[in-house]
């Protein structure tokens, strides 16, 4: 700034609400700016972690007990400070500088304005639109405490606050100046909280702020809260609907059945012997009920695996027992039902019970068993049936912990009694976390067992709104999702006869536990072919270099196409003199709010514990970046890459790599699990 000029007292307000992780950059760029003399961060109630944070820099840190709204901690903060120039700015700013900081205090400084307004430019577009259809709502601003010492205590102002402060400067024709902040954005609510909660906090905003414009009188009247909660129910009602017309109608598109003239049969060299793996109890049957009747009617021996029992399914135990699903023992109950049924349903398609076993692990946490809880000393712990071990008599091993070392045992057990030909489990596209992850268990089951992965068939049971249309058409195709279609997998169709759809069809009535909530899912199934995939197996070269790429299907699911960074491009492995190199692609630029892990788990003979040796690299914005020792990985514009030298796959066969986006709690996007064989007198360079 002109040194020429008598600097007075400045003083930084940062609100923070769960911005915990970003006010540091924020604090890091104030304290280097030396005309701001004091910085005072107010945690609006979001966490103890600004405290430790802000102490990093010298900052003064004040608390309120709950949130209180944005208008409440910027006042809390001015009346903290008596200097006579306050610089009020957001904690999610992304890619603010010191220029940025300059450029708000210059004009206020020198006396050429009394208050200046922050415009993002040439950052997000979202961020540039909302700044241009209406900038004075931009938190980012400097002025003189004097616009605002005749107003009243405007904690009860909300989001509304900035309106308030620009209005005011208005009527007491103070100068407001406009100025670009380039390369500055912000990370939306959405994006901070999900579609829905950020959705909801949005229209909130909009409610707080409209109330304010629209209201008549002294402007300090209080908030009408009623009103702003009529107004931001409708908002949100009207927002929700064209979101769900518009999303879904790209969801419908995108999930649309192909053409399927071009298939070619489904090929079984030898089916002596059918292994058939199944999440739970009916996707055998939605899935591959048709093949079961025409191998059971040529005398052919199939076994059907089923992994869990189902017990995992809030909706229809409040359904059955008309009561909140709190009690653990109605979803054993369910279990146990369900159970039942799986073994009437293959009954009816020619199947002794003896020939159905059910392995009884957690519905809906076969994914954390894969990625999490792999180890036996570390179980999973259902929160459905409260259970750490399989509570089902009938299954195969009662009382067998929760862990993915457990499971893969099983099923190694089952393959090495059964002695398949050829084996049937789900696709690792399929968007049920279940699915894929008992797609990569077979997978690592029958490379310990010695059987080819070519002697896999898979199937694909959820994707969307497929199969479409919806319901019961017994006249129809089954075809793949166009976005699928195109991909690695061979597709593969198995015609079926008047006859073999009938008993699929009493097969699929007999899961009555289902029918009531998905029984439109259910019934999709039941048509003129059914639907199976060869998946891609990719072999690297001995000597020289060599890549693999495994495509991931984009714009597949509403979190693809509505989440920035979270829809997977591609699985790419390649080779080189040092070692593996594994770039997850991405169709955007990844978020630093999502975090991208890159599981690969390796086999090598002899194997001690198969598949429990695991490289595990994690980006993320939250807790940076972690991975195994002596690896490394780098980041660029669209993907994400992670190295692993050969001394570290020494004795390795064969990798399962798996890549997954995610937020907190939810997985929304993988790809794989993909297997890369290895020469081992390569890796032994």
């Amino acid at each position: 700034m002109n040194s020429t000029q008598t600097q007075p007292g400045i003083a930084a307000i940062v609100p923070v609400y769960n911005e915990v992780n970003r006010v540091g950059n924020v604090l890091e760029v104030l304290t280097r700016v030396a005309d701001v003399t004091e910085v005072i961060v107010v945690d609006d109630g979001s966490s103890d972690g600004s405290a430790e944070c802000a102490s990093h820099f010298c900052c003064r840190v004040l608390q309120h007990r709950e949130n209180q709204g944005k208008a409440a901690a910027l006042w809390t903060g001015l009346q903290a400070t008596k200097c006579p120039i306050v610089l009020f700015v957001d904690a999610d700013l992304t890619g603010l500088t010191v220029e940025h900081i300059r450029a708000l205090l210059l004009p206020v400084v020198q006396g050429r304005a009394d208050m200046t307004i922050g415009q993002c430019q040439g950052g997000r577009w979202r961020t540039n639109w909302a700044q241009k259809v209406a900038g004075w709502m931009s938190g980012q601003r400097a002025l003189r405490t004097d616009i605002i010492d005749g107003m009243a205590s405007w904690r009860d102002l909300g989001w509304g606050i900035e309106a308030a402060l620009t209005r005011e400067a208005k009527l007491r024709r103070r100068r407001i100046l406009q100025v670009p902040l380039h390369g500055l954005s912000q990370v939306t609510k959405e994006e901070k909280l999900g579609y829905l909660r950020g959705s909801w906090q949005r229209m909130r905003m909009y409610g707080h702020i409209l109330h304010f414009l629209c209201r008549r009188g002294n402007s300090q009247r209080p908030v009408n809260w009623f009103l702003v909660r009529r107004w931001s129910v409708r908002i949100s009602l009207l927002l929700g609907l064209v979101w769900t017309l518009a999303s879904g109608w790209l969801y419908i598109v995108n999930a649309a059945a192909s053409r399927q003239d071009a298939l070619p049969p489904l090929t079984l060299p030898n089916p002596n012997c059918t292994l058939i793996i199944a999440p739970h109890p009916d996707d055998d049957v939605i899935a591959c009920g048709g093949l079961i009747a025409k191998l059971r009617e040529q005398r052919h021996d199939v076994c059907v695996v089923i992994l869990t029992n189902g017990d995992g399914f809030p909706f229809e135990v409040v359904r059955e027992t008309k009561r909140p699903p709190w009690r653990c023992a109605d979803y054993l109950e369910l279990g146990r039902r369900r159970q039942k049924e799986g073994i009437n349903a293959l009954q009816q398609l020619g199947m002794p019970p003896t020939s159905v076993i059910f392995l009884g692990f957690p519905d809906r946490g076969l994914s954390a068993l894969w990625i999490e809880n792999w180890n036996t000393s570390t179980p999973y712990r259902s929160p459905y049936t409260q259970r750490s071990s399989v509570p089902y008599p009938m299954a195969l091993h009662p009382g067998q912990p929760y862990s993915g070392e457990a499971l893969l045992q099983d099923l190694n057990r089952v393959i090495r009694e059964v002695k398949p030909s050829q084996v049937f489990a789900p696709h690792p596209d399929d968007s049920h976390p279940d699915h894929w992850a008992a797609s990569a268990f077979t997978q690592a089951a029958m490379l310990t067992c010695g059987l080819d992965l070519s002697k896999l068939r898979t199937y694909l049971a959820h994707y969307g709104p497929w199969p479409t249309p919806r319901g019961f058409h017994p006249t129809k195709d089954l075809a793949p999702p166009s976005a699928i279609s195109s991909g690695n997998t061979l597709w593969q169709v198995l015609p079926l006869s008047a006859a073999e759809r009938s008993l699929k069809f009493a097969a699929v009535e007999e899961h009555q536990s289902q029918k009531a909530l998905t029984g439109y899912h259910l019934y999709s199934f039941v048509r003129q072919t059914e639907l199976f995939g060869i998946l891609p197996e990719g072999v690297l070269p001995l000597q020289g270099k060599g890549t693999i790429i495994f495509r991931d299907p984009v714009r597949a699911t509403n979190a693809e196409i509505l989440v920035p960074g979270v829809d997977l491009k591609s699985l790419t492995a390649s080779t080189n003199s040092r070692g593996i190199v594994l770039r997850l692609d991405l169709t955007q630029t990844p978020r630093s709010l999502l975090r991208y892990s890159l599981l690969i788990r390796s086999y090598g003979e002899p194997p001690d514990n198969p598949f429990s040796r695991e490289f595990l690299f994690q980006w993320s914005g939250r807790r940076g970046v972690d991975s195994p020792e002596a690896c490394h990985q780098e980041g660029d514009a669209f993907a994400l890459t992670a190295f692993i030298p050969w001394r570290r796959l020494r004795d390795c066969n064969t990798l399962l790599a798996l890549g997954i986006a995610s937020n907190r709690n939810h997985h929304l996007d993988h790809v794989g699990a993909c297997a890369v064989h290895l020469c081992p007198a390569h890796v032994q360079m």
